[in-house]
């Protein structure tokens, strides 16, 4: 009797269903891979002068966890032309020119938003390698 209740198309939904979710997936993960290389390599061409991942401040701020205390549309900005923002009179851009020894940032105009946005969520992703044992 359950047997001529269960509609055999329902029997193959959920299989669909993770056959269709582990295809996105695996269209998608090359694509968040490369963005995350690609945040990388700009953090290291463009930030990482002055700018460590872990470890505390170097010349600018530690910037683990600066999404958690700022907006990210702010960073944009900042990233864009510190110097700008400092002279509008944005108290968090000054704010933050204060607190590291009046060192404006150096303005990175020729950075795309999608570009500081791969370094952002470079920064947002990074987590320290594990150490190597031998």
């Amino acid at each position: 009797m359950s047997q001529r209740l269960i509609n055999p198309v329902y029997k193959q939904f959920p299989v669909r269903q993770i056959w269709l979710f582990c295809t996105i997936l695996m269209l998608l993960a090359p694509e968040h891979a490369r963005a995350q290389s690609e945040g990388k390599k700009l953090f290291e061409k463009n930030c990482s002068v002055c700018h460590k991942l872990g470890g505390g401040k170097l010349v600018g701020p530690e910037l683990v966890g600066i999404t958690q205390i700022r907006d990210r549309e702010w960073l944009v900005k900042f990233i864009h032309d510190s110097k700008a923002l400092i002279e509008s009179g944005d108290p968090l851009a000054v704010q933050v020119f204060e607190e590291n020894n009046k060192i404006p940032m150096q303005a990175f105009p020729n950075l795309s938003d999608s570009e500081v946005n791969a370094i952002i969520d470079y920064i947002d992703a990074w987590e320290p390698e594990a150490e190597k044992t031998f």
